[in-house]
């Protein structure tokens, strides 16, 4: 009984660190109204209310049916799991400049033809990245961006 329980640690190291590596990730709200509280449960108080679907969000802790996330603003706090989707998503950043224009390009080049001019804290559905653009759509226009416009992807993370 004792060689079957020491057997059983190996396995479970490796379930507790396989479960570990997947914090932090990126995802998206799945609901039009979701509640970051101050803790795990429903029992702690709501410190923000999100309502807008799909809107970024980075995962940095997890417990039980709970995810601690944070935001752009770097607001975090614990909502359930079940408002969460894995669909990628990201917010177009401020350009670089004042008064510069970012758009959505037909491919992944800089001289590409434009496609639509996309405003600063719109939400960008990501359909694939590489190391340097990421496609995606945004109030039903597809097109490419320069992966530096966005928040909610990890630096060198490739979608496919």
């Amino acid at each position: 009984m004792i060689r079957f329980f020491l057997a059983l640690i190996p396995l479970l190291t490796l379930a507790t660190i396989s479960h570990a590596a997947e914090v932090p990730r990126f995802a998206s709200l799945s609901a039009d109204k979701v509640f970051l509280r101050a803790g795990p449960g429903k029992q702690y108080p709501v410190k923000l209310v999100y309502q807008q679907q799909g809107y970024p969000v980075e995962i940095i802790r997890e417990f039980d049916h709970w995810r601690k996330i944070q935001d752009k603003d770097g607001y975090n706090g614990w909502v359930y799991k079940g408002l969460l989707s894995a669909q990628r998503t990201s917010l177009i950043e401020e350009p670089d400049i004042a008064g510069g224009t970012i758009w959505l390009k037909r491919s992944h080049e800089s001289d590409s033809s434009k496609v639509a001019r996309i405003e600063p804290g719109a939400i960008l559905y990501l359909k694939e990245c590489n190391e340097a653009w990421c496609r995606g759509s945004s109030q039903g226009i597809t097109g490419w961006i320069e992966r530096k416009y966005l928040w909610g992807i990890y630096e060198g993370e490739i979608i496919e």
